[in-house]
């Protein structure tokens, strides 16, 4: 089976982040890919069932009281403070 490979900016339009936010996430092991390449500026490609999976950590219901985009604003957040406290 062959795995579909996305470009950065496709990602960052299907996640809604900045293009820098896909390449940052892909240096962190957040999403998964790979360089196209040795040089520094090679190409990155992402794997598309690593932003299909990305997308599920947000396909939860919103909790009562809050909007879907308001539940996703917490999630990130929480994310975020878990990860400067970490």
């Amino acid at each position: 089976m062959t795995e579909t490979l996305l470009r950065p900016l496709a990602v960052a339009r299907r996640l809604n982040v900045a293009r820098g936010t896909v390449y940052q996430w892909f240096w962190e092991g957040k999403l998964k890919g790979v360089k196209l390449g040795e040089e520094p500026q090679a190409p990155v490609r992402i794997y598309e069932s690593s932003v299909q999976e990305r997308e599920n950590l947000f396909a939860d219901e919103p909790e009562p009281g809050y909007t879907p985009a308001e539940q996703r604003l917490l999630k990130i957040a929480y994310a975020r403070c878990m990860v400067a406290w970490g």
